[in-house]
């Protein structure tokens, strides 16, 4: 088995968590797992193709836009 160094991202990569709305008044908090498809350098493609992994395979299109658009209509937090 391969070992996998202590940290995993890297600053070249995408943040692993975004918050938008984070002084949103509702008492909602919207988490949305799979919302892209970054994955960290060690862990390569996880054995993913690519075509694969610009598909719905590898992250839920559309799921970060739709997650914005719901945060803001309902002034919530989304993580």
């Amino acid at each position: 088995m391969k070992e996998v160094p202590g940290s995993l991202w890297t600053t070249d990569k995408p943040a692993a968590v975004t918050v938008h709305n984070e002084n949103g008044s509702s008492p909602l908090l919207i988490v949305v797992d799979h919302a892209g498809n970054s994955t960290p350098h060690a862990l390569g493609r996880l054995g993913v193709t690519e075509s694969e992994y610009l598909s719905h395979i590898a992250w839920d299109i559309g799921g970060a836009e739709v997650s914005r658009v719901l945060a803001e209509a309902l002034d919530a937090t989304l993580a």
